[in-house]
């Protein structure tokens, strides 16, 4: 799986090396949220290799889109939207159990722990665990990130977004046992996030 997932994230680095960055940084914190929860270590690595693929399926989107430094039109939002089912297309493969949690993962990464994410409304336990923690690992390296429409925000910062929410993110998309154990070790997260 590392092998599958590092060569398609090149692919997408081809588009971006931003994205290719922050494919890596996302498996980087998703893994140690995975073992920051206690899961297996078998787990928590099959989690950390497959967070890698979590916006494959943004390759299929244009760029214009993609790289928008402005707000995107209703249209364009859905359009972005659309990633999460292009992914678990891309990925998904019944006899093959990374490939299968890549799928997952892609698919439920934005949705949201109160039900308002997308593409399915789920909520809470609904969303598979691995999802949950790429969502806040996603929205974590995002915060930190410099994009076309803002600035990277300090560690401290971005946890706190992540913690109480600022407007537009709100706390209530997160699992919270993940968001505690999250806020609990603020250097394991940081440390996870500057590996990349």
């Amino acid at each position: 799986m590392d092998l599958v997932a590092d060569t398609l994230s090149r692919l997408e680095n081809m588009r971006d090396r931003s994205d290719y960055q922050h494919e890596q940084r996302v498996s980087a914190v998703a893994g140690a949220i995975a073992h920051l929860l206690g899961l297996e270590d078998a787990h928590a690595v099959a989690i950390r290799r497959a967070a890698m693929l979590h916006d494959i399926g943004k390759l299929v989107l244009p760029d214009a889109v993609l790289h928008k430094a402005s707000m995107l039109s209703s249209p364009e939002g859905e359009m972005i939207k659309m990633h999460t089912k292009l992914g678990h297309e891309l990925l998904y493969n019944e006899e093959h159990p990374d490939l299968k949690l890549a799928a997952t993962i892609a698919l439920h990464h934005h949705e949201h722990a109160d039900g308002t994410g997308y593409p399915n409304h789920l909520k809470a336990k609904d969303i598979p665990i691995e999802a949950r923690i790429v969502t806040l690992a996603d929205v974590y390296s995002a915060l930190r990130e410099v994009r076309a429409y803002k600035q990277p925000m300090a560690h401290e910062k971005a946890l706190k977004i992540i913690s109480v929410g600022d407007g537009r993110l709100k706390s209530t998309y997160f699992d919270a046992d993940i968001l505690q154990v999250v806020i609990a070790s603020p250097n394991e997260i940081a440390t996870a996030y500057a590996a990349h």
